[in-house]
C-alpha cells in the first residue's frame, strides 16, 4: 500500500467538497470580471483598437492593436509589455504555436510576421502571395499542430498556408468550391483537430472547410439550417471534436455545423432571452465545448455550454468600473476563462468561467466543517488496473492533493469492472470504480472517491483534477464554481 505524503499545514480543515466535471457555469458576480488591458497599454505605447486575440499555452494574452500598429503580451500575473510594432501594419489578428512563437495579420502592409520567442521578426507572407497569386487585406491568421501558418485575405478573396518549412501555397480563391464563391473573408480562421481549414466569406453568406489534401467543401449557405438564414458571417471557430461554429454578423445569430453536415442555430438575435445579441463579430471555443460569442453592437458577450445553455457573460458595465464598446475578439485560455476585446473601449476583459471565492473581513471560515470529499465521473480508454493511478486536484496555487492507488490496491471482478480502494486508519481514503462499456469496447466510464481532505486556504479556481494511469493515459477535467457556506466550502457545477 502506497503510503500519502505528509499534510502541509492548514488554515482549514475538512472541507466538504463536491467536484463536478464539466459542468461549466458562468461567475456569480461582476467583481469577478477583471479589466487586464486598458487604453494606456504598456504605460508607454497606448492600446488603440484591440483587433485580435490569442492566449499562450502558458496564459500569457497576446492583443492586436491595429490603430497603434502593435502588439501586447499581458502575463497571467498582470504584467503588460509591448512585444511588436511597425508603422503602418494595422495588425487584425494574432494567432501562437505550441512554440509561443507568434504570428501577426498585418492588414495594412499586406504581410504575415513571425515573432520567434527570442524576438526575431521576420515576414512568412507578403503581398505577393505565394508568387501567382497575390495577398491583400490579410484579416485572420491561425498555426495547426504541424506549424503550418494559414491566412485569409479579404480584398484577394483568398488563402494561404505557409507550411513549417516556409513553402507557401494558396489553398482556396474567390471561386470557394468551384460551384459556390468565396467572397470577402472578413474575420477569424480556423484549423479543426484533422487539420481541415475554415474560413467564412462575408458578402458570399457561407463558410468552406479544405481538408488537408486540399478538398473543398462549401460547409453552410445563406440558408442557415433551413429555418434561419445565415447573413454576414464574420468569425468562425471548431472545437476538440471537429464541429464548426460560424457567426453570422448581419442575421445576428451562431450556427454550429456537426463533422456530419448537421447545421443548428444555437444562439439568434434574443441573447439568452434577457440580454440580446447584435452583430455577433467573432466566436470562439474552449477546450470543454463552451462556445463564446461578442456582440458588436449590443456590447456583451455570451457563453453557449456544451448543453445548450446560453448566458450574458460580459456587458457594456464591463467589471463595473471600465466599461465595454463594440467588443470584437473573443478567445478562451486552457482553463476556460473568455477574454473579450473592445475595440471602442480599447480594452480587454478576463471573464472567470469559475467563480473565484474570495474572504474578506465580513467573511470568514466556517467554524463547523464536514469531512472533505472529492466525488467525479468520467471516461478513459483501455484501462489497466495493474498498472495503478495517480490522482491530483489542484487550483494551482493553494490546493495541491496528489493521492496514489498502487497496483495491489486494485483487483478486476468478475463482470470486468476495476476496483480500487486504499485504506487509511480504518476508512476509505481513496476508492475507484471503473465500469466497462457495453455499446464502446475498450471504454470505461469510472467514478472517483477522494475522503478527508484538507485545503491550506480559500481556492482561486479553476480547480483542475488528472486521472493518471500508470501508462501515462490521462484524464483531465476543470471543476465547477466554489461557494462558501454556513459550514463549508461547496464546489459543484
Amino acid at each position: 500500500m502506497t503510503p500519502k505524503r505528509p499534510r502541509r499545514s492548514i488554515f482549514a480543515r475538512g472541507l466538504l467538497v463536491f467536484l463536478a466535471i464539466f459542468a461549466v457555469r458562468p461567475p456569480s458576480a461582476a467583481a469577478q470580471i477583471a479589466e487586464i488591458l486598458d487604453p494606456s497599454g504598456d504605460g508607454a505605447s497606448p492600446l488603440a483598437f484591440p483587433a485580435g486575440l490569442a492566449v499562450g499555452s502558458d496564459g500569457v494574452v497576446y492583443v492586436a492593436g491595429r490603430n497603434g500598429n502593435d502588439l501586447f503580451a499581458v502575463t497571467p500575473a498582470g504584467g503588460v509589455s509591448e512585444v511588436y510594432e511597425a508603422a503602418g501594419d494595422n495588425p487584425r489578428d494574432v494567432a501562437v504555436d505550441a512554440d509561443g512563437a507568434l504570428y501577426v495579420a498585418a492588414e495594412g502592409t499586406d504581410r504575415v510576421v513571425r515573432i520567434a520567442p527570442g524576438g526575431v521578426i521576420t515576414t512568412i507572407i507578403d503581398a505577393t502571395g505565394d508568387g501567382t497569386n497575390a495577398l491583400d487585406g490579410p484579416r485572420g491568421v491561425a498555426v495547426d499542430s504541424a506549424g503550418s501558418v494559414f491566412v485569409s485575405g479579404r480584398f484577394s478573396h483568398n488563402a494561404f498556408r505557409i507550411d513549417s518549412g516556409g513553402a507557401i501555397a494558396q489553398i482556396i480563391d474567390a471561386s470557394g468550391d468551384g460551384t459556390h464563391p468565396l467572397t470577402q473573408p472578413f474575420g477569424d480562421v480556423a484549423v479543426g483537430p484533422d487539420g481541415s481549414f475554415y474560413v467564412a466569406g462575408q458578402l458570399s453568406d457561407n463558410a468552406f472547410g479544405v481538408s488537408a489534401n486540399g478538398t473543398i467543401t462549401q460547409v453552410i449557405d445563406a440558408s442557415g439550417d433551413g429555418v434561419h438564414s445565415l447573413d454576414g458571417p464574420s468569425g468562425v471557430a471548431v472545437d476538440t471534436e471537429g464541429n464548426l461554429y460560424v457567426a453570422g454578423r448581419s442575421s445576428d445569430n451562431v450556427f454550429r455545423v456537426t463533422p456530419a453536415g448537421i447545421v443548428t442555430e444555437i444562439l439568434d438575435a434574443s441573447g439568452d432571452g434577457t440580454s440580446p445579441l447584435g452583430d455577433p463579430r467573432a466566436v470562439a471555443v474552449d477546450r470543454f465545448g463552451n462556445v463564446y460569442v461578442t456582440g458588436r453592437s449590443s456590447d456583451n458577450a455570451f457563453r453557449i455550454t456544451p448543453s445548450g445553455s446560453i448566458a450574458e457573460i460580459l456587458s457594456a458595465s464591463g467589471d463595473g468600473t471600465a466599461a465595454l464598446s463594440a467588443p470584437g475578439a473573443v478567445e478562451a485560455d486552457a482553463s476556460g476563462n473568455a477574454y473579450v476585446a473592445g475595440e471602442e473601449s480599447a480594452n480587454v476583459f478576463r471573464v472567470p468561467t469559475f467563480a473565484a471565492l474570495v474572504l474578506d473581513a465580513a467573511t470568514a471560515w466556517p467554524t463547523r466543517s464536514k469531512p472533505g470529499r472529492v466525488s467525479v465521473r468520467g471516461t478513459l480508454d483501455g484501462v489497466d488496473g495493474s498498472l495503478g493511478f495517480t490522482i491530483v486536484v489542484t487550483d494551482g496555487i493553494a490546493m495541491d492533493e496528489t493521492e496514489v492507488l498502487a497496483p495491489a490496491d486494485c483487483e478486476t471482478a468478475t463482470n470486468g469492472k476495476i476496483l480500487c480502494a486504499r485504506i487509511e486508519d480504518g476508512k476509505k481514503r481513496v476508492k475507484a470504480v471503473f465500469s466497462p462499456k457495453k455499446k464502446v469496447p475498450g471504454e470505461y466510464g469510472f467514478k472517483i472517491f477522494l475522503n478527508r481532505l484538507d485545503f491550506a486556504e480559500p481556492q482561486a479556481g479553476p480547480i483542475t483534477l488528472t486521472l493518471i494511469e500508470g501508462d501515462g493515459d490521462a484524464f483531465q477535467g476543470t471543476i465547477g464554481m466554489c461557494l462558501l457556506s454556513t459550514s463549508s466550502l461547496i464546489c459543484k457545477g
